[in-house]
């Protein structure tokens, strides 16, 4: 997938969580993966994937593993924590 319809994919995301946040927490390489850890965090101000905004903020945790095939990234596996999610703020 190019680069230009990867960043197409985010535009609902951004446009439904305006204050979007990604914060990378951890990054570890090793010879055959990159295994990054990270938080999001973000309010519900727009309709996403057909759900109104609920004005409830959110954090999720999440684990991405990314194998690589000569030295490059073949695909990524998103593995969520199950730490956080939507509440008070």
């Amino acid at each position: 997938m190019d680069p230009a319809a990867v960043a197409a994919q985010f535009a609902p995301l951004f446009s439904a969580f305006p204050d979007w946040n990604w914060e990378m927490r951890h990054l570890v390489v090793d010879r055959d993966y990159i295994a990054v850890r990270f938080a999001v965090t973000g309010t519900h101000r727009g309709t996403f994937q057909g759900i109104e905004a609920t004005s409830k903020y959110g954090q999720f945790n999440f684990i991405q593993i990314h194998p690589l095939l000569h030295n490059a990234l073949h695909f990524v596996q998103f593995h969520p924590i199950k730490t956080g999610g939507y509440g008070g703020g």
